[in-house]
């Protein structure tokens, strides 16, 4: 804890309607939810690998939020959280709660309550720091999605035309998409297939693709991407390759066609790859060089795919 006082927090006028605290049932089920699922995700995001805040002390605090909707006075219930481990999972209820930090000082806001949820939110968007149990749906179970559209994207609240607040916003909705996207058709990335938050930034890929010319990191990281929504099309049907008969050929496609669509928990990348090819193809929204770099990266992967071939049976 910090030695300025931050209790100002515990007073945010937020609907508490949706703590459903009468009913023993529910209550029940929520504690449940608490110790079996979210207090393990909440300790893997703030406590492990969000440093410099977090402790296990404070697990405790975010359970009494979780189930009764008590918000604690310090500055450790920051937006990120009060969102995150809210009952609904309704855009209005998280813009209410926005708004209702209007009456928040401003030093609170700036040093914690908003600009802290940008740092986290950071940390649950990257996939390399995902413990293996949660590579399924990430760190917050299905909400980072609704989380960065209300971060990020939402200005319901006079704190998000705050200078620098929307500096932060700014600078999430300045990075380079594509390099998100490899993240998506990755080796490892099983989790952002057709969710909220990989669709965002698919959405916002593409705009970018089609308003703006190519930088040369920009240009590269497209390329990749291109190649792979080109051999993941291209073998879409074909069954997966056994992992040992590709030890003597490497090639881009390689990591891709080891994976079996067929087993449990199996990597969806293809089915992702599927419908990014499907934008992509016959786009004319493209300036003349996409178009041209998606022309000169199908004839590369053709020549890919012929010596692949030996390996399909």
């Amino acid at each position: 804890m910090f030695d300025k006082d931050y209790s100002e927090v515990a007073s945010l006028p937020i609907n508490r309607e949706f703590w459903l605290t009468d009913d023993n049932a529910w209550t029940k089920a929520r504690e449940k939810l608490w110790k079996k699922d979210i207090k393990k995700r909440a300790k893997a995001l703030l406590v492990t690998h969000y440093s410099g805040l977090y402790v296990d002390y404070d697990l405790n605090d975010m359970g009494d939020y979780f189930v009764k909707g008590d918000i604690a006075p310090y500055e450790t219930m920051i937006l990120f959280v009060l969102l995150w481990l809210h009952p609904s999972s309704d855009k209005q209820a998280w813009q209410e709660i926005k708004k209702a930090s209007d009456c928040l000082s401003e030093d609170f806001v700036r040093r914690f309550f908003f600009s802290t949820s940008f740092d986290v939110l950071y940390t649950a968007m990257n996939d390399n720091q995902l413990p293996d149990a949660y590579l399924h749906d990430g760190f917050v179970g299905g909400r980072l999605g609704l989380l960065y559209e209300l971060l990020v994207h939402d200005n319901s609240s006079k704190w998000d035309q705050d200078d620098k607040i929307f500096s932060i916003k700014q600078s999430f909705k300045d990075r380079p998409k594509g390099k998100y996207i490899l993240h998506i058709l990755g080796v490892h990335s099983n989790r952002l297939n057709h969710n909220a938050i990989g669709q965002f930034f698919i959405n916002e890929w593409f705009e970018r693709l089609e308003s703006c010319a190519f930088e040369k990191e920009e240009q590269e990281c497209t390329e990749a991407i291109f190649v792979r929504l080109l051999l993941h099309n291209t073998i879409f049907e074909l069954p997966a390759v056994d992992h040992d008969s590709l030890k003597d050929f490497y090639s881009p496609v390689s990591p891709i066609l080891t994976f079996d669509p067929q087993k449990k928990g199996a990597p969806l990348q293809r089915s992702m790859a599927k419908e990014l090819y499907d934008r992509v193809e016959g786009n004319t929204n493209f300036p003349a060089p996409v178009s041209q770099l998606w022309d000169d990266t199908k004839q590369k992967v053709e020549d890919c795919i012929k010596n692949y071939k030996q390996y399909l049976k």
